[in-house]
């Protein structure tokens, strides 16, 4: 399926739709935000435990997701803000963001909360992992590589899942004055 990061949210967006918070967070909200924050999929979200949670080393944390297939688990690095959403820790079979079901990954709530922050953009966690490409890419200037890395994909199936070409995400080299 492709998606577009037209509808992702930009930096600005995501800190004001952070800031409508003001220290009132739930599951819904958090698992949101962090979303944004590290690109993990709502089905890696909505099942994650705090067995999965590596954040004791501060300089590199990271979360353990399991992938079939590539038959075991892979580390997927956490930036700041999204090690700052999961909240604390809880006992390690717990989840960690808890009372989500499957179907929450569209929930209406997301939406009252886009509104009152004043996006007019539909929330759901497809748009949450377009808004972390997004941010990457074009706003902190990642390479589309680095992003895929990142994610733990190849930088071709992203491009081809979010409809971008490889080669305009590289940024051009400045002249040396030899023309």
């Amino acid at each position: 399926m492709k998606m577009s990061l037209d509808s992702a949210l930009n930096l600005a967006e995501l800190q004001g739709l952070r800031s409508t918070l003001n220290g009132q967070t739930n599951s819904l909200s958090r698992a949101f935000i962090f979303a944004c924050c590290s690109g993990v999929e709502w089905l890696d979200i909505v099942t994650l435990t705090w067995s999965q949670v590596r954040i004791e080393d501060e300089k590199c944390p990271y979360i353990e997701l399991g992938y079939k297939r590539r038959d075991g688990s892979t580390k997927h690095y956490l930036s700041v803000p999204a090690v700052e959403s999961i909240g604390e820790r809880k006992t390690d079979p717990d989840r960690v963001f808890e009372g989500l079901e499957h179907q929450d990954w569209k929930n209406p709530e997301l939406g009252e909360w886009a509104s009152h922050a004043g996006i007019k953009k539909i929330l759901n966690f497809e748009i949450a992992r377009a808004t972390f490409i997004h941010i990457m890419l074009m706003e902190l200037g990642y390479s589309i590589y680095d992003v895929a890395n990142l994610l733990n994909m190849r930088a071709d199936d992203l491009a081809e899942q979010y409809g971008l070409q490889l080669l305009t995400c590289v940024k051009p080299l400045p002249s040396i004055g030899l023309a």
